[in-house]
């Protein structure tokens, strides 16, 4: 697709050029040292609007890369991933490592475990999908990066305008029934190299239930919430799980909802909505040749969907092996407070694999792959989900645009933290159970939303009917 179609004049702290007729914007940043809180909520407005947002050559840092993210929100860390052998290349807990280095620096080689662990991230995913609190955004950057004409872009996929422009008679079966869609990392390791993982059995591990069809809350459009991650839709045969799951995954990864982002150099960042979009690392010639270093924050999601429909019991957190073909027996992870922002790792933290999140001091204010295995930050269940509500009649699709109003939606309050035992949990006492849930409040009135595209507005119409109880 062409580069920058128009400016987006309804910016004024930032510059907005939209790359895509559909989605997709590059931000130009006047200052990164001195970014006042009007801009950063700007540039939250444009990921809400645009659903992935590209800026060049930023200059920043580990610490500025951290510190922004931030800003946005509670972030996830990789704590809990540092074990076995594994060690940090970098001081930050925030951030991920998304490239093809190893732990001791030198490129990483394409038949270790953990290279066939990352090709499932060149499938279209979104980040989190498989946590039972899944991820708002992500922000990858880069540091080093492979000759140009090697490979190594990142893809996006406009998850959203796919909704609207759904056969109508499947766009009403998703309405009507309100799928839940069950997600586990194994199901992408899988599919991404089935060969190396053919003894990797993904139904033994837990599944994260999420809602196939929900509100975007930042646009008021409808979101597909799929990709490689999603294994099995809950309450159909095998048959018709797999039919429908292929079909919308097919669907939303057309190129006419493809963008592909080219990295130019050192310091470029891409920040996405996992909400709003899919997204893949592509390969190259790069691979066991060249290094490719890339970081990544993610942000947790504090809206009504953050929590799914999953019955945590205090847990969040899945870790796993990267030693093993099996991705051996996930470790649940208990809640606890989130580690203070910016937190630098000692030697001592490096050099100790089995340390658990600090349960001290709590998180300011309210997050995982393009290329590693990631699981939100630890935090107990808010609430049980929402009542049944009254099935949908579907309601003539609108075909009305709306500009994009300048306010930016409040952000919603997190719940308080329950103190949880620090010991393991055990992953049979936390399996999310198997049978579909009714419909809860906070789908209703999908369909009044359904064909709304670039132009709707940014905060949600009250005419959507969006309940914000937990589910």
């Amino acid at each position: 697709m062409a580069g920058v179609l128009y400016i987006d004049t309804s910016f004024t702290k930032v510059t907005v050029k939209p790359l895509h007729p559909t989605f997709g914007a590059e931000i130009q940043v006047q200052d990164w040292n001195n970014l006042d809180d009007d801009a950063v909520r700007e540039i939250t407005r444009a990921a809400n609007k645009y659903g992935f947002c590209v800026f060049r050559n930023t200059g920043l840092d580990d610490k500025g890369h951290v510190e922004f993210s931030w800003r946005l929100g509670e972030l996830d860390n990789i704590k809990r991933f540092i074990t076995g052998d594994r060690k940090l290349r970098y001081e930050y807990l925030e951030l991920f490592d998304a490239g093809n280095i190893a732990d001791d620096g030198s490129i990483l080689d394409p038949n270790s475990t953990r290279a066939h662990t990352n090709r499932g991230n060149q499938l279209f995913h979104t980040d989190s999908s498989y946590n039972f609190r899944r991820a708002s955004f992500s922000l990858l950057r880069a540091v080093e990066l492979p000759p140009k004409g090697t490979g190594g872009s990142t893809e996006f996929a406009d998850t959203r305008t796919a909704f609207v422009e759904l056969p109508d008679s499947l766009k009403k079966d998703l309405v009507k029934n309100n799928y839940v869609g069950c997600h586990t990392l194994a199901q992408s390791r899988k599919l991404g190299s089935p060969e190396y993982f053919k003894d990797l059995d993904p139904t033994k591990f837990p599944f994260a239930r999420h809602r196939l069809a929900q509100i975007h809350e930042g646009s008021g459009r409808v979101n597909l919430y799929v990709g490689a991650h999603l294994h099995h839709i809950e309450g159909l045969s095998d048959d018709e799980s797999v039919k429908l799951r292929d079909t919308l995954n097919k669907h939303v990864t057309q190129p006419k909802y493809v963008y592909t982002f080219d990295w130019e150099q050192p310091g470029d960042m891409v920040m996405w909505d996992n909400r709003a979009t899919l997204h893949r690392a592509m390969s190259g010639s790069f691979a066991g040749k060249y290094r490719r270093d890339l970081r990544r924050t993610t942000v947790h999601d504090e809206s009504a969907n953050a929590w799914g429909l999953n019955d945590t019991e205090g847990v969040t957190a899945l870790g796993y092996q990267l030693s093993a073909k099996t991705l051996g027996a996930p470790k649940m992870t208990p809640a606890t407070s989130t580690p203070a922002p910016v937190a630098a790792v000692s030697a001592e933290t490096r050099d100790a694999p089995e340390t658990t999140p600090d349960a001290s001091t709590p998180a300011p204010a309210p997050v995982v792959s393009t290329e590693t295995i990631d699981a939100p930050e630890t935090t107990p269940a808010t609430s049980t989900p929402a009542p049944a509500a009254a099935a949908v009649d579907v309601v003539a699709a609108s075909t009305e645009t709306f500009d994009a109003p300048e306010t930016t939606p409040e952000a919603s309050t997190p719940a308080p933290v329950a103190a949880v035992s620090t010991e393991t949990v055990d992953v049979k006492e936390t399996t999310p159970a198997a049978s579909a849930p009714a419909p809860t409040a906070v789908d209703v009135e999908i369909a009044a939303v359904c064909d709304k595209t670039l132009d709707a507005p940014d905060t949600a119409p009250a005419a959507v009917g969006i309940s914000v109880a937990a589910s």
